[in-house]
């Protein structure tokens, strides 16, 4: 209708046919492209807000006008924003206007932005605390609803906070109950935990010595060897052991005594606080086994204590100390206080306490390696001092024209630094241990061997490697290496011809018995003095190392001097290698020892005889032990 409208006003009459011109196009743009568009036409009682149509009295949004909206809850009423009954319009922090009750809105409580008291609720339009609760300063201007009885920020009143650590008990300031109260009536008052607080461990301000923690109320170490105790039953290692009859922990008292040498008397402290002695017992009973790991745990290791003529060794477990990590020279090694480590056996034992106990020397008499009674001598010209930071003795008497391998009866006898291993060949041996320690290493003329005779190392007198020419002194009781004497081995560094002299197992056993049971080394074949008594999987088993050293020919496989008929050198020579029994794994271990199965090692890899597993603890990471040997599953 409208398309014929408009052609119908054209002034041009447009002709049939197919040459009439094309009609223009239709267009519907008024061309006016910024005008509003038309205000709708609205009934009676009706207004005109943008394209709607409202009732400007009843409409919340264009209440008595266009635009002007009443806030949430407000009803529009006769053009005008208005509250129910009982309401008013408030307006919140943020500007934005709402129908409260004042008589119960804890924000407009009584009249606009009046708020309440946290806590607080509001009744009649009054700010009520809950029973038992006052205002207290708090949150601005606004405070808090308290219970002063129990708040231990205002406890009896308002702004009298309790101390840290305290509770607040009927309005006053007390220990909880499993707390004590320390430094009363200072302002460092505190209540503790004297039952695991170091500082106050057992009683207040008893403080545990570095490296302890308190643990019920002790200062012990965290290692359980070495613990304060006074009765067995404080030591937590094993159960307390019944001696003579049951190895396990025991509790060395502290012993305070006067003594006296050659005149000169002085006190000592011996096991200060007591020391928590590990699976101590005779080693004929099963107590820790000395250079075994068996029955002391990886922070203890195993010492001979003394010798019974008829139960033998008494063994027990000491708290091992850490010479490396912690400085030799200027601190404990990780003992506790009144104790020091022992560099010979890296344990800690008992510190020095005075300078005469410092010039004091044992001389062994004996031999047995142990203090016996009349055994120790005062040397009144000993500038020796005790270092209390340390516990160690320093400045001690000392022959400069000493070396390792020299003979000696005390510690004197040796250099600087110097130990005499009493009980070796020849009337004992001069050494300087930790030699791989700075400020400790070697004189010329001798070798540092690192993790033999001694975990960080001792100083041994160097020597050749095999280089022995009479068959006397290869085998039997009397041979020993020409460089080092009666009794000595050249031990070699890393399979190399040179080495250090250390004690040889030279004994009157000519023929071979590899893999064959023993008690100790004097058992075993050993040319050279290089056999042995072995321990493995709690089997005791006759070995023969450093067959891979350059002097006995061995050229990457198997082959070697040192390894007698029907065994085999396995093992890298530039570390460790032994002779060990060769089998054939056709016949299942027929061939070994019934301790032993017949087992492929070493690279190439050879059957051999070794020590049957008992079970998977006795093998390493993800290995099981299957049918006697350790192997991936």
């Amino acid at each position: 209708m409208v398309l014929g409208l408009l052609i119908a006003s054209s002034s041009t009459v447009l002709a049939c046919g197919d040459d009439a011109p094309a009609p223009p196009p239709v267009s519907f743009d008024s061309g006016c492209r910024d005008c509003a568009p038309p205000a709708p036409t609205c009934d009676d009682g009706l207004s005109a807000c943008g394209m709607a149509c409202v009732d400007l009295t009843t409409d919340a949004l264009h209440c008595g006008s266009c635009g002007n909206a009443c806030g949430e809850g407000v009803s529009c009423t006769s053009g005008t924003c208005r509250c129910a009954a009982g309401q008013r319009v408030c307006a919140s922090a943020s500007g934005v206007e709402s129908c409260v009750d004042t008589t119960s809105d804890a924000d407009h409580c009584g009249a606009c932005g009046q708020r309440c008291p946290a806590g607080a609720t509001c009744v009649a339009g009054t700010c009520t605390c809950a029973a038992g609760r006052v205002v207290c300063p708090s949150d601005g201007t606004r405070g808090t609803c308290v219970d002063i009885t129990t708040s231990v920020l205002d406890c009896g009143a308002c702004g009298a906070p309790c101390p840290a650590t305290f509770d607040c008990v009927a309005g006053v300031c007390l220990c909880p109950s499993d707390r004590t109260l320390c430094g009363e009536s200072t302002p460092a008052a505190r209540c503790v935990d004297v039952t695991t607080d170091e500082g106050s461990c057992g009683a207040c301000d008893r403080a545990c010595a570095p490296g302890m923690i308190c643990e019920s109320g002790r200062c012990v170490g965290e290692c359980a060897v070495g613990d304060v105790c006074t009765t067995s039953a404080d030591c937590r290692s094993d159960p307390p052991a019944a001696l003579p009859d049951t190895p396990g922990a025991y509790c060395s008292p502290e012993v305070r005594e006067t003594v006296t040498v050659d005149g000169v008397t002085w006190d000592e402290i011996r096991d200060a606080g007591g020391y928590c002695l590990g699976d101590m017992g005779f080693a004929s009973l099963g107590a820790c086994e000395l250079g075994s790991d068996d029955g002391c745990p990886s922070c203890a290791q195993c010492h001979l204590l003394g010798v019974d003529p008829v139960m033998g060794p008494l063994t027990a477990c000491l708290q091992r100390c850490d010479l490396t990590t912690t400085g030799w020279a200027t601190t404990r090694s990780g003992c506790r206080e009144g104790y020091r480590c022992d560099i010979p056996r890296e344990v800690c034992v008992s510190g020095c306490t005075s300078d005469a106990q410092c010039r004091a020397t044992w001389i062994d008499a004996d031999g047995d390696g142990l203090h016996s009674d009349g055994e120790t001598t005062y040397d009144a010209a000993s500038s020796a001092t005790c270092d209390t930071s340390t516990g160690r003795c320093t400045n001690l008497p000392f022959d400069p024209d000493a070396r390792p391998g020299d003979p000696c009866t005390a510690d004197s006898d040796c250099g600087l630094l110097g130990h005499c291993l009493v009980g070796w060949p020849g009337g004992g041996y001069c050494t300087r241990l930790a030699c791989t320690l700075d400020g400790r290493g070697c004189e010329p003329g001798s070798i540092c061997l690192p993790y033999y005779v001694h975990a960080d190392g001792a100083c041994l007198r160097s020597c050749t490697l095999g280089d022995e020419t009479e068959p006397s002194a290869i085998l039997g009781a009397g041979g020993g290496d020409p460089d080092c004497g009666p009794g000595y081995q050249c031990i070699s560094l890393r399979g190399a011809a040179s080495g250090g002299c250390s004690l040889g197992a030279f004994n009157d056993v000519t023929e071979p018995n590899i893999a064959e049971p023993c008690d100790t080394a004097d058992d075993c074949y050993s040319p050279y003095g290089l056999g042995g008594c072995a321990t493995t999987f709690g089997v005791r088993w006759c070995a023969l190392a450093q067959c891979g050293a350059a002097p006995f020919g061995h050229d990457g496989g198997t082959r070697s001097t040192l390894c007698p008929d029907g065994t085999v050198c396995v093992g890298d020579p530039r570390e460790y290698s032994q002779c060990l029994r060769s089998c054939d794994p056709a016949l299942a271990g027929a061939d070994c020892p019934a301790s032993h199965v017949c087992h492929s090692m070493g690279d190439p890899r050879t059957p051999v005889c070794f020590p049957r597993c008992r079970g998977d603890g006795d093998c390493g990471g993800r290995d099981r032990c299957l049918e006697g040997i350790c192997r991936r599953p």
